[in-house]
C-alpha cells in the first residue's frame, strides 16, 4: 500500500507500451505531462478500453487525447486553484472541534471544502474525467456530489490550518481514503507527502511515474507535526476521523477524498500548477522531460 498502488498493477505498463505504439508515427508518442499522468493513474479497464480501440481507431484516441491535452488543463487547475467564496458550513467546525485533522492544531482554522463543487458538477470537467475513469468510478463522484446537495451537510469539508489548507488545495500531500467504520463514526486515511513537478508540453507516454514512499518534509522543505505527541508527520501515517454524531455531522465523503487523491496526484505529477494560458498558446515552444524522479 503506497502512493501509487495503480502502478503496481503488472499490466498497466504493458497497455501504455501499446497505446503508445498505436499512436506514434516516426517515434514515440508524446504527451503533456498532466494526460500522460491522467494514463499513468487512470483505472485499468478504462487504459484497457483505450489500448484496444487505438489499435483500430487510432486518429479518433489521438484526437481524444489532444483536445483534452487543451481543454482538461485550465479546468482542473480551476478545481484545485479556486478561490474558496462558498459558505463554510458550522457543523464541519462542530464535527472537528475547530481542530486541524492533520495536525491538531487548534484555532484558528480554515473550513476547507474537499472540492469546489461548482467546478465539478461541469460537464466538460465531467467529460474529461470519463475518458480515463470507469463509469462505476464516476457515478461514485457523481452521486457524492448530489448526496451532499441534497443534504447541505459537511461532507465536503475539513477543518485545516491556514497553512495546511494552502499546502492540500497546492497538492503538496494528499489524503488517501482507507476504511469507515461501519458505525460511520471513524474513517481512517493515510498521508503522502508529493513530490513538485514541473509542467511539460512533452513527455514520453511510457515513461513511468515515481512518487516517493519515505518523503517527511512538502516539496519546499516544510515539515509539519502533530501539536499533541510532536511527532513528525511522514508519508504514509494513518489519520483517522472522528465524529460523534454521522447523521447530523458527518465525516468527509469517503468518495470525494478519493476523487482528491487521485486529482491530488494527476497535478503534482503533471505540474498543473505551472500551467499558463502563456503555455496554453505557446504551441510553438516544447519543452522535453526525462524521467521525472525529482522530489
Amino acid at each position: 500500500m503506497g502512493p501509487a498502488d495503480e502502478l503496481e498493477d503488472g499490466g498497466r505498463a504493458a497497455l501504455i507500451e501499446d497505446l503508445s505504439k498505436s499512436l506514434h508515427t516516426r517515434s514515440e508518442f508524446q504527451t503533456n505531462s498532466v494526460i500522460w499522468a491522467c494514463l499513468w493513474l487512470s483505472d485499468i479497464e478504462s487504459l484497457a478500453g483505450m489500448a484496444s480501440y487505438a489499435k483500430h481507431s487510432d486518429e479518433v484516441v489521438l484526437s481524444l487525447l489532444e483536445d483534452q491535452g487543451v481543454n482538461f488543463l485550465p479546468l482542473l487547475k480551476a478545481c484545485k486553484f479556486h478561490s474558496w467564496t462558498i459558505e463554510y458550513p458550522l457543523r464541519c467546525g462542530q464535527r472537528d472541534k475547530y481542530t486541524c485533522v492533520i495536525t491538531g492544531v487548534k484555532e484558528p482554522v480554515q473550513i476547507s471544502p474537499i472540492h469546489p463543487l461548482p467546478i465539478c458538477r461541469q460537464e466538460p470537467f465531467l467529460k474529461a474525467l470519463s475518458l480515463f475513469w470507469s463509469k462505476k468510478t464516476l457515478a461514485s463522484w457523481k452521486q457524492a456530489i448530489a448526496d451532499f446537495d441534497s443534504a447541505n451537510t459537511c461532507s465536503n469539508h475539513l477543518c485545516l490550518s491556514y497553512t495546511v489548507h494552502d499546502y492540500w488545495h497546492s497538492s503538496f500531500f494528499a489524503l488517501k481514503p482507507l476504511e469507515i467504520s461501519a458505525d460511520r463514526k471513524q474513517l481512517e486515511v493515510q498521508f503522502w507527502w508529493l513530490p513538485n513537478l514541473e509542467f511539460a508540453r512533452r513527455v514520453l507516454l511510457t515513461t513511468a511515474p515515481i512518487l516517493p514512499r519515505d518523503l517527511d518534509h512538502a516539496p519546499i522543505g516544510t515539515k509539519f507535526f502533530h501539536n499533541d505527541t510532536e511527532r513528525k508527520i511522514r508519508s504514509g501515517d494513518i489519520l483517522v476521523f472522528r465524529t460523534e454524531d454521522p447523521e447530523t455531522h458527518p465525516l468527509p465523503s469517503f468518495e470525494l477524498l478519493h476523487m482528491q487523491w487521485i486529482l491530488n496526484r494527476v497535478v503534482a505529477l503533471g505540474g498543473a500548477a505551472g500551467f499558463t494560458k502563456d503555455e496554453e498558446s505557446r504551441g510553438d515552444v516544447e519543452r522535453d522531460r526525462g524521467r521525472p524522479n525529482r522530489a
